[in-house]
Formats: structure tokens, sequence, C-alpha cells
């Protein structure tokens, strides 16, 4: 999981939420759909072209706009249009034989004092990664690690065999190559498994 430094909503979404007459009831699904590819390009952008809670690449076709605290949730059911509540996940559809992880898998759930955010600065120091592919919680007692990487299932065998295989695909490199792809390229794009990388091999 990568810090997602949340930048500034796209204009049109801003302006339609200043033109919707029903603006006291917020609902995702009556956004109009080419704002709603404005947001989800934005936040696709922001996050480096990664998912927020895996880190596998991703692009508009194979990925979906995700609310971190669940819209399907009463108590949450007024931040359906709040920018900093939104994220873009893996996953836009899945198949019988797919495994679901992130947010699809997250679904509804939601505990404030369980689920590590992206949104927080030091959510990549909750986790360690092995040379294998296994993401662990960095301490122990860390009970909020442990459930978020359960509850989004970080460590699938899917997901630890891409983790794997990207390890193994750097690890001749030198450090100072390494901490060069680190850098987001000119295309805004982050490496794919990004964390991994940084505390695997630097």
């Amino acid at each position: 999981m990568k810090w997602i430094d949340k930048g500034h909503e796209p204009h049109a979404f801003s302006e339609w939420k200043a033109s919707d007459k029903m603006a006291r009831r917020p609902r995702w699904n009556r956004v109009d759909t080419k704002i709603r590819k404005k947001v989800h390009e934005s936040l696709m952008c922001e996050q480096g072209f990664i998912c927020c809670y895996c880190e596998v690449r991703i692009s508009e076709s194979d990925s979906h706009v995700e609310h971190f605290r669940p819209k399907g949730k009463k108590e949450y059911s007024d931040l359906q249009l709040d920018y900093d509540n939104l994220l873009c996940s893996c996953q836009r559809e899945t198949s019988k034989d797919e495994p679901q992880h992130c947010g699809y898998l997250k679904g509804s759930w939601f505990d404030e004092d369980l689920l590590v955010s992206p949104l927080n600065p030091d959510c990549e120091e909750r986790f360690r990664f092995t040379a294998n592919g296994d993401i662990l919680p960095r301490q122990n007692n860390d009970a909020g690690a442990e459930k978020t990487i359960q509850r989004l299932g970080l460590n699938l065998d899917k997901l630890r065999e891409q983790r794997a295989a990207v390890i193994e695909g750097l690890v001749e490199l030198t450090e100072d190559e390494i901490l060069q792809l680190l850098i987001r390229g000119e295309d805004g794009h982050f490496l794919p498994f990004h964390t991994t990388i940084k505390q695997v091999l630097t």
C-alpha cells in the first residue's frame, strides 16, 4: 500500500456538484457519465496508475472508482461525492475464476480503527514485504495491518506471485538503478508494486 497524496478534484466535478439540484442528497450514481470518467482519470493520475491498495498497474478499463468509506453505508452516504473519499482500485469486473481482492473484496466493510488507509502518510510503514511476495504487518501486534491484509485479500497467491516476479526481475540491478526506477516517470506512472520494490531492494 502506497501513500496517496490527494490533489484537487477535477473542475468539471466541482461545477457539476455546484449545479446539482439534489445536492442535499449526494449520490454517486446520479453523476453524469462524462464527469465520472474525469474523476476516474484524475484518481488514476494522482495514484501514478497503480491500485490504491495492492499497487498493481491500473488503467481505465481494468479499475473502478472506490469509495474508501463505503457509499452503501448510511453513516457515510454524505461522502459519496467527497473527492477526498474517492480512490481508484483494481478490478473493474471479475470473472468466476478470478479471486476478488482490494476494493471488490472490501465491499461495504469498513472499520475506522482497523482498515489502514492509503490516505494516511504512515500507511507504508504498517506493512513489510518479503522477497517471495508476502505482505505482513510490520509489527506483530498491529491488528489493523493484519485485518487490512485479510479483508482486502492482499496475500492472495495471485498477488504474492506478481510481487515475487517483480522482485526477481529487478534483483540484478544496483540500488542506484532501482532508486531511479522508483522515481515517478514522465508519463506520471509509478512502478507497479512500488512499495514492495522499495522495501525489499533498497
